[in-house]
């Protein structure tokens, strides 16, 4: 089911949605003794509900699976996190294509929010029923930009290549990987640029500063809190012919919950929050992250992530950041 952010885009919805999602991953049974968590990439394919307004969408992802319950357990329950970019074929176009307010670029972001409830055959077979939630956007970067959300229910299959049993006695494998820092204090530096006015062309620069104390529950899961600073600049702003009957406010801020998945040096970041002061007449009381995080040094790490309000995409922010462990 295709359904929009505004009432023009489900009035153009005119088909149901239907397509393929393909991944390929690998397993890491050393990591703990419940079904084996995997990562791996992906590609997701499907019509958008109207062929001749939004077209189709082919999208290439990163994915994270972690299971919840007891290898032994023919029945299996989790959660799929997976972020790519994906091509829609039809975006918004002046002449030829001004009814889709939906989408304004060809690339956009793309993730899927998914829980997956499993059957095992065997060890080399398992199949799954998963209700999912996909949602792609360009964050602004090119308008109309309201965005488009699919919610799925996948009926799929998962083949072993290789299942070979893992002995953890003979293996690196002890307790000691879940000890030892549990602590970290993070901070991060993130800018995004965005196109700001249709009508006018207008582009504004954004940044973002952020400080944030999280806790390792474990070894690939921490949670935490933490205070966020907006910025909004017009330094980057074409001259323009819309005047504003309010002074604009160049600076907010917020506080922020988060939950961050990791493994190895790659991380999935969800982070849901409230502002704390907001006078700027557009700007919602809640706003959200979703995005990567990787680190290719021990202590710094680059983040890219989209932020949105109300589930609508504002902009997609990039920044690097470091952490203290302690």
């Amino acid at each position: 089911m295709l359904i929009g952010h505004h009432g023009c885009i489900n009035y153009y919805n005119e088909e149901f949605i239907n397509g393929f999602d393909l991944r390929l991953g690998r397993s890491f049974p050393e990591i703990r003794n419940v079904r084996s968590p995997e990562i791996g990439v992906g590609i997701y394919h499907s019509n958008l509900g109207n062929a001749d307004i939004y077209g189709n969408t082919t999208g290439l992802y990163f994915h994270f699976s972690s299971s919840f319950l007891n290898q032994s357990q023919p029945f299996g329950f989790g959660t799929t996190v997976s972020s790519g970019i994906n091509y829609v074929s039809t975006p918004y176009d002046k002449e030829n294509n001004f009814i889709n307010q939906a989408i304004g670029s060809h690339l956009n972001a793309f993730f899927i929010l998914q829980l997956d409830f499993e059957y095992s055959i065997n060890n080399d077979l398992l199949f799954n029923l998963s209700p999912s939630l996909v949602h792609m956007s360009n964050g602004k970067v090119k308008l109309p930009n309201a965005g488009l959300n699919l919610y799925n229910i996948q009926l799929g299959a998962k083949h072993v290549i290789d299942s070979k049993k893992f002995d953890k006695t003979n293996h690196s494998y002890s307790a000691n990987q879940t000890e030892g820092k549990k602590h970290r204090i993070s901070a991060l530096s993130a800018a995004a640029v965005r196109q700001k006015s249709l009508m006018a062309n207008e582009t504004e620069f954004i940044s973002s500063s952020l400080l944030e104390y999280s806790y390792k529950l474990t070894p690939h899961l921490r949670l935490g809190a933490g205070s966020n600073l907006f910025y909004i600049s017009n330094f980057l702003m074409a001259p323009t012919t819309v005047h504003h009957e309010y002074e604009y406010n160049k600076f907010t801020g917020g506080l922020h919950f988060s939950c961050e998945i990791v493994w190895n040096k790659l991380s999935f970041i969800l982070q849901p929050g409230i502002r704390v002061f907001h006078n700027n007449p557009n700007d919602r009381f809640h706003f959200s992250r979703v995005g990567i995080r990787y680190n290719p040094l021990s202590d710094f790490f680059v983040n890219c992530s989209i932020k949105s309000s109300s589930f609508v995409a504002e902009y997609i922010e990039w920044g690097i950041g470091y952490n203290l462990n302690f």
